[in-house]
């Protein structure tokens, strides 16, 4: 039997990790492994190359969680994208006023990602962890 995936959950732009508390109180009351490193928020390639170098610090599978980025597609090209090579979930905020949500659900479609949607705002993880740490649970289940 494999181990059980960490969850590792991200955050974006204009915030840090402590967001993630709600959700990740929810996660462990599940025994899911999780964590939530620092983003150094120093642009999109050096994020990348330090989130990557952290979870090389976890044995075992991982499911990685990421929230909004801060428009960084605008910016700097990404060199890969994980979405094309693995399964992916997406949360639709439908009160959103950074992202529209159609433009969530364009992405989502664009990802072949699993789609639910939430009666909230840009960082409904936080006003509604249980939605939030509800999908991530779906995305372990399934792994």
């Amino acid at each position: 039997m494999s181990p059980q995936p960490t969850v590792v959950l991200v955050h974006g732009a204009f915030a840090d990790a402590s967001g993630f508390a709600s959700v990740i109180r929810l996660l462990e009351a599940q025994d899911v492994p999780v964590r939530a490193p620092m983003n150094p928020l120093r642009g999109l390639a050096s994020d990348a190359e330090a989130i990557r170098r952290y979870t090389t610090t976890i044995d075992g599978p991982i499911v990685l969680v990421g929230h909004s980025y801060g428009g960084a597609a605008f910016t700097e090209t990404a060199s890969a994208v994980g979405w094309r090579d693995v399964p992916s979930w997406y949360l639709v905020s439908e009160h959103d006023n950074a992202i529209p949500p159609d433009c969530e659900r364009f992405m989502a479609q664009r990802m072949n990602a699993v789609t639910e949607s939430v009666d909230g705002s840009h960082v409904a993880f936080i006003a509604q962890p249980e939605v939030a740490s509800g999908l991530i649970l779906k995305a372990l289940a399934s792994v």
